[in-house]
């Protein structure tokens, strides 16, 4: 498989969040790269921005200014990289397996998987 930041922003839209993060439940609204989503954070907005190796999501006004990016890992073809930010030195155990359990890595590469056998899925 030969995933490429392209593939990443093609697909990795806020219209189609919902398919990609089990965190956001639904999305409410969407113009753009700007939109409203009902998440396990529970309703706010949410941005998009296009980074050189794939795709960054803030939700803005978020308590902990919550930001995620998904990369293609260029030394490993193929993988899904998942970063996330917070504003927060310390997080409660439960916060962090909500985050953890929106960001789920295998749910990222395994629906790539599935799209790289069909590229025509793009939108």
């Amino acid at each position: 498989m030969n995933l490429r930041a392209t593939d990443l922003q093609r697909q990795l839209r806020i219209d189609t969040l919902p398919q990609w993060c089990d965190g956001v439940e639904e999305v409410l609204s969407c113009k753009g790269d700007k939109g409203r989503v009902r998440s396990v954070f529970g309703e706010q907005p949410v941005h998009r921005e296009m980074i050189g190796a794939g795709v960054r999501f803030s939700l803005p006004l978020s308590g902990h200014a919550l930001q995620w990016a998904l990369t293609a890992d260029a030394a490993r073809p193929g993988t899904v990289l998942v970063h996330s930010t917070t504003n927060r030195r310390k997080h409660d155990a439960a916060w962090i397996a909500t985050l953890e359990r929106s960001a789920s890595r295998r749910r990222v590469r395994a629906e790539f998987q599935r799209f790289r056998l069909s590229p025509e899925s793009s939108a």
